[in-house]
């Protein structure tokens, strides 16, 4: 697999994941399709660039779902929800060992050994650390999230009453 490194990443709807890297120069991993990339900015950095070039911020997808969901915790972030671009954390963002993943890409999961093994739609996997039960608590979040912020799509001109 091409390896490429860059200064700064902008998510897209190939990134398939964006992880923590520990090196004195490149903090974050880029896993998409067909290439793995190498990213100085921090993962966290990276989501927040991304929802800056797509009209919020971090903070602001963080508050409003937040909202939606009731918690503040390891909240998933519509960083293109028009393009489908949804990533969800598999744990608290601040955690090294957190993992961000794009919804639309993860086609299975399974616990292996106090982790969580998870293949994404085009013949990878990832072993990210988390309990199954904890990742599916994440990606059913991430699923109602998608469900509230499309609902308005699935009603135009209809009454509810």
């Amino acid at each position: 697999m091409q390896i490429e490194k860059r200064e700064q990443y902008i998510i897209t709807r190939n990134t398939i994941a964006v992880l923590h890297l520990n090196d004195p120069i490149y903090q974050a991993r880029i896993l998409e399709a067909d290439k793995e990339i190498i990213v100085e900015q921090s993962p966290l950095s990276i989501i927040d660039h991304s929802c800056m070039q797509y009209g919020s911020s971090y903070e602001g997808r963080v508050h409003a779902i937040g909202r939606l969901l009731r918690t503040d915790k390891k909240v998933p972030i519509p960083v293109h929800p028009a393009h489908g671009v949804f990533m969800l954390p598999t744990s608290s963002p601040t955690n090294s060992h957190c993992a961000w993943l794009s919804f639309y890409h993860i086609q299975s999961y399974k616990e292996t050994k106090s982790r969580t093994r998870v293949s994404f739609y085009n013949g990878t996997a990832l072993f990210v650390e988390t309990s199954e039960r904890s990742f599916d608590q994440q990606y059913k979040r991430t699923g109602t999230v998608i469900a509230l912020l499309n609902n308005e799509h699935f009603f135009i001109g209809q009454s509810l009453s």
